[in-house]
């Protein structure tokens, strides 16, 4: 059972999180609204009806810089939040221990805990020198 102390920090990070997707759902319209291509237009045209797959899925369609930024952001945000749901919120995705609180404040998003962060990022650096 978590005390009113942990329960009051994960309700902080679920409206930090809510917040930041709001924020990016509006940098998107606007970016969507001053575009010219086609497709940008269909989708600031049906932004408001779509599902949270749907608008991913459209997103990775365009196949742009900026579209990709957001929608890699959105994902992020939208896996944090279904942790809360589920109660696996703030839990290391490799070890399953808590992640430091420090890393949770720094970005919301944090998936690892600082020594399995390590390890992945030295395991992505040796994988991009072996591919060159």
């Amino acid at each position: 059972m978590m005390d009113k102390q942990a329960l009051s920090r994960l309700e902080r990070f679920k409206a930090r999180l809510g917040s930041e997707r709001q924020l990016l759902l509006s940098e998107l319209e606007d970016w969507l609204q001053s575009q010219t291509e086609l497709a940008c237009i269909t989708l600031f045209e049906q932004l408001h009806q779509l599902n949270n797959d749907e608008l991913l899925e459209s997103l990775q369609q365009l196949e742009n810089p900026k579209s990709s930024k957001i929608r890699s952001r959105l994902q992020a945000i939208d896996a944090s939040l279904c942790q809360l749901e589920l109660g696996l919120y703030g839990y290391c995705a490799d070890c399953e221990k808590t992640i430091e609180p420090e890393l949770l404040q720094r970005d919301p998003t944090s998936q690892r805990c600082r020594r399995c962060d390590s390890i992945h990022q030295n395991s992505k650096k040796t994988q991009h020198r072996i591919l060159l």
